[in-house]
């Protein structure tokens, strides 16, 4: 799957681009803020809580670990979609702005035919990802850096979700120069250890930034309560079992007390 987008690349002005990129900053504060607001939290979801077993779960598992991020520094990446619309002088309007980044290496493929059949087209999305990682990566890690990209297993991945985390992984050690790219699940995570420096250890590796492309999205689209025995529509021992993990009382704490950075 790929963002829509033009098939030409869109001009606007440098105050525009200002505006884009001060409103982007606002996005970031808002959901940071909601995300570390308990109260809000469950005055959103209590409700929803008492029809669904599978929020109920979420819920707790939020109760549990929210406290850990409230000093935890993270990277938020811009993520925004915008429209033009052809009107002449109409602003570009926000359609989305939680997208993963933009799913940065599908949109890289725009970005390069756009760039190969016009002249002065920015830096897409890709760079903008990879940049900022690699720049987190070193601030932890000057001279070893290692960046853990956290999605399910592998083998419950959509393919365009692993084609892009790939080619994400590849371009941060080809282009910017990260040693090590791990790709991670959260039960890998939960085997997560602190050494005496306080790094945060997977095997021999000493994680530096921990790339978050992990969806928590409600696995049947619906309310359920019970939980359905046999999965339904969904894995359902699988996603407790990774559930287990976040609640084990090691992935979390581990990540508030080493110096390795989120981002998302």
């Amino acid at each position: 799957m790929m963002r829509s987008f033009g098939l030409k690349p869109v001009s606007i002005s440098s105050v525009t681009l200002a505006h884009m990129a001060q409103a982007q900053q606002v996005f970031h504060k808002l959901y940071a803020g909601a995300a570390r607001d308990a109260a809000f939290i469950h005055t959103t979801f209590d409700q929803m809580s008492t029809k669904c077993a599978w929020t109920r779960r979420e819920i707790a598992v939020y109760d549990r670990v929210a406290s850990h991020a409230n000093t935890k520094p993270l990277l938020l990446l811009p993520n925004s979609v915008y429209l033009q619309s052809p009107a002449p002088g109409a602003a570009p309007t926000c359609s989305c702005s939680n997208v993963q980044a933009g799913e940065p290496y599908q949109l890289q493929l725009v970005h390069g035919i756009q760039s190969a059949e016009h002249e002065g087209v920015q830096a897409g999305p890709l760079r903008a990802a990879c940049s900022a990682v690699a720049a987190a990566a070193q601030l932890v890690h000057p001279s070893r850096t290692c960046v853990a990209l956290l999605a399910k297993p592998i083998d419950r991945l959509a393919v365009r979700t692993r084609i892009d985390l790939r080619g994400v992984g590849e371009t941060l050690k080809r282009e910017h120069n990260v040693h090590t790219v791990l790709y991670v699940s959260m039960a890998d995570l939960a085997r997560t250890k602190l050494d005496s420096s306080g790094d945060l250890i997977l095997d021999e590796h000493r994680i530096s930034v921990i790339y978050s492309r992990y969806d928590f999205s409600h696995p049947w689209g619906r309310w359920v309560d019970p939980l359905p025995l046999d999965g339904g529509s969904a894995p359902t021992e699988e996603l407790l079992a990774e559930y287990a993990s976040l609640r084990s009382g090691i992935v979390v704490p581990n990540l508030k007390c080493s110096p390795g950075i989120v981002a998302a």
